[in-house]
């Protein structure tokens, strides 16, 4: 099962690397979204503290965006996809060898658990990152066609596949042991 849920954050990572694009590409591509946050940025958004992270929503107050926003969120969406297979092969490895019996393991003992908490808040990161992400693409320019709520199916897409293939799993996981 170790290999598999290696193998698996493969998959997941290389699916959540391509959100940003698919998004932008929505909107007519990241020159564009560049072009129209710079140019549009009216209203304030909600970018950060997006469900299912919004227990930081006090902290993340709506603003106007910037152009720094994209890759902060961008950030929040990779940072998965490096953690996450790191997380799962640091996990598989300490396994293998706690198999073997080999000795320098038992320094890291108890280690599972944090690996299992990093990578949860590391998906909640990303999840909440798309939705700011589709919210930034959806409203950069008012006067294109890009209505709200346009984004929702691939937004919802990406959380349910995190959900699915990650967090259920991981979070079972951890209950079984």
């Amino acid at each position: 099962i170790l290999l598999w849920n290696f193998l698996l954050s493969l998959v997941t990572a290389n699916v959540m690397i391509k959100m940003p694009r698919i998004f932008a590409d929505s909107v007519g591509g990241d020159d564009k979204l560049l072009a129209d946050i710079s140019r549009y940025a009216g209203a304030s958004l909600r970018l950060y503290g997006n469900p299912p992270l919004c227990c930081i929503m006090a902290c993340a107050r709506p603003k106007k965006p910037e152009l720094l926003d994209i890759r902060r969120l961008k950030l929040g969406i990779f940072q998965f996809c490096l953690v996450q297979p790191v997380l799962t092969f640091i996990d598989l490895f300490l396994s293998l060898e706690k198999l073997n019996r080999v000795a320098f393991v038992a320094a890291f003992s108890g280690i599972e658990c944090r690996l299992r908490v990093i990578k949860v808040l590391s998906s909640l990161v990303a999840m909440s990152s798309c939705t700011g992400f589709a919210k930034l693409c959806e409203s950069a320019d008012p006067n294109d066609h890009v209505k709200e709520g346009n984004l929702v199916a691939k937004r919802i897409y990406v959380q349910s596949f995190v959900w699915g293939l990650n967090l259920i799993p991981l979070i079972t996981h951890g209950i079984l042991e």
